[in-house]
């Protein structure tokens, strides 16, 4: 909430956030868990910003991304997305990125890019009640 008080003050539309996640929760200790959470704003808007205090700004690389567009009306709808759609998408994710490597053709992250920068994206919008979730997002610039 700390961001968004920063960028509300700086006249900066807030609706879309988002969280990239570096490790797994389920094989990281909590206190080793690497993250990084934002809101997502336009070029104008991030040169806008350059130099407050408390703010640093990025761009995912593009790319071939898999995303997974689901609703987000309640607080159910966020757990049935993590224990349900996350494990089914890296179910799809894995085998296909592995079958992609034998077949000569580039990975969903860019070559050189050692699996532990590899990172999960979700991006949420406000007024829609929707998330999108991202596998395999490279690292922020």
């Amino acid at each position: 909430m700390e961001v968004e008080a920063i960028l509300k003050k700086h006249n900066v539309n807030c609706d879309v956030g988002f969280g990239l996640y570096y490790s797994d929760p389920k094989t990281v200790p909590k206190e080793d868990l690497r993250w990084l959470v934002g809101n997502v704003v336009t070029e104008a808007e991030a040169k806008a910003l350059d130099g407050v205090e408390g703010l640093e700004a990025g761009i995912l690389q593009g790319g071939t991304k898999i995303g997974v567009h689901m609703p987000c009306r309640t607080m159910l709808s966020i757990i049935v997305n993590i224990m349900r759609v996350y494990p089914k998408s890296c179910d799809y994710i894995v085998p296909m990125e592995e079958e992609m490597v034998k077949e000569g053709k580039d990975r969903l992250c860019a070559e050189g890019v050692p699996e532990e920068e590899y990172g999960i994206t979700e991006v949420y919008e406000k007024n829609s009640h929707d998330f999108l979730w991202f596998g395999r997002i490279l690292p922020l610039e």
